[in-house]
């Protein structure tokens, strides 16, 4: 058995394993509801609720929609209380990290990265069942434009962001690095809580 003991966001493309990952880690730590946290779901949850439909890609909202959700964020991750732990898989959660981390009870970062065609390849596997007839090279174009859309959208909010947050080369802005081009997800679990049990973000507890 193991427990968390520090705040950890995961960040990451689709396609390199956040949501399953936050899943697992949250199943070893034995959290509450409360604690697995996905800005996902808030972001479709919000869209549905003020469109009715449901918009997952980032650029396809109003900025001003985001802002809330983004400041959500930045609050929960600056809440003083150390006893509040929990796992955020949030794709800018590494990114507001930086800035307000010395202020704040631990907080740790993690990036997940996968090689762009194996992370096009899984995505295009879990979503061909809504879209049967597209073409994977059609589905790498139109992932790679969705992910220069969120990048420019992602910009003009935060000018100060001037690569992407989630490219390998930005992996020194992180605690923790996985890359799991090359791990099933049982692996990835294994080596992502090694990192963390490194870091003192989550211990042993038998």
């Amino acid at each position: 058995m193991y427990r968390l003991l520090k705040r950890v966001v995961i960040s990451g493309h689709p396609g390199t394993g956040t949501t399953t990952l936050v899943d697992k880690l949250a199943l070893l730590y034995n959290l509450k509801p409360e604690q697995k946290i996905k800005v996902g779901d808030l972001f479709r949850e919000n869209s549905k609720e003020k469109t009715g439909h449901d918009i997952t890609s980032y650029y396809q909202r109003e900025i001003t929609e985001d802002l809330s959700i983004d400041n959500m964020q930045k609050e929960l991750l600056s809440d003083p209380n150390p006893k509040v732990v929990y796992i955020l898989e949030s794709r800018l959660g590494g990114f507001f990290a930086q800035e307000i981390r010395d202020n704040t009870p631990p907080i740790v970062t993690v990036l997940m990265t996968t090689d762009d065609q194996v992370r096009f390849k899984r995505v295009f596997d879990r979503d061909r069942q809504k879209n049967p007839h597209i073409s994977f090279d059609k589905y790498c174009a139109e992932t790679k434009l969705r992910q220069e859309k969120d990048l420019k959208q992602w910009q003009e909010a935060y000018p100060r962001m001037h690569t992407d947050p989630l490219d390998p080369a930005n992996a020194a802005l992180y605690d923790i690095h996985v890359d799991n081009t090359n791990l099933d997800i049982e692996q990835t679990v294994q080596a992502v809580n090694s990192r963390l049990l490194e870091s003192g973000a989550a211990e042993k507890t038998n």
